[in-house]
């Protein structure tokens, strides 16, 4: 059963024909050169060819010849995906609402965002008793993340000091 799923995000498009840059949000790249759709804004498009360039995959739309054509795509990168994943493995988008608690099982909040820059950050809605004004930003790397629990749903985290003050 096939499942629409976030497997990258634009960040720049590459030459004058078209081709659209995506940011890989999956393991598998691979998995790019095996797509016929992809869903960009709720739309379907279907896909001339893929490759992959240096850290990206370089997407050239059916019927999109042109950089003026595709310049207003942003956002992220959906197709349909089939394949089940490792006990290991987590969509992006199934870790927003998940409970957050630190190693003393202590309730932290709920997982707001991800953001994917040099760096791969989750973004954590505190709890009001932690009085936080902003989201907690904790790299979402295994120093940070002990456990990601996805019967149960919630992800256990090791906060270092003062990541906590840096949000109040």
């Amino acid at each position: 059963m096939s499942e629409l799923r976030i497997v990258g995000k634009i960040f720049g498009f590459h030459g004058l024909k078209g081709e659209i840059k995506v940011y890989p949000l999956i393991d598998d790249l691979s998995f790019f050169e095996s797509l016929d759709e992809l869903v960009i804004d709720g739309e379907n498009y279907l896909i001339e060819n893929s490759r992959l360039h240096k850290n990206a995959v370089l997407v050239k739309l059916k019927d999109f010849d042109s950089l003026s054509a595709v310049e207003d795509f942003s956002g992220y990168v959906s197709a349909f995906v089939g394949q089940e994943l490792a006990d290991s493995e987590i969509y992006i988008e199934d870790l927003k609402q998940m409970l957050v608690i630190n190693d003393l099982n202590e309730e932290i909040g709920f997982v707001e965002n991800f953001y994917d820059s040099n760096q791969q950050l989750i973004g954590i809605k505190a709890n009001e008793r932690l009085n936080c004004k902003r989201e907690i930003l904790l790299p979402f790397v295994d120093e940070f993340i002990l456990e990601i629990n996805k019967k149960d749903r919630y992800i256990k985290v090791k906060l270092e000091a003062g990541i906590l003050e840096l949000a109040q």
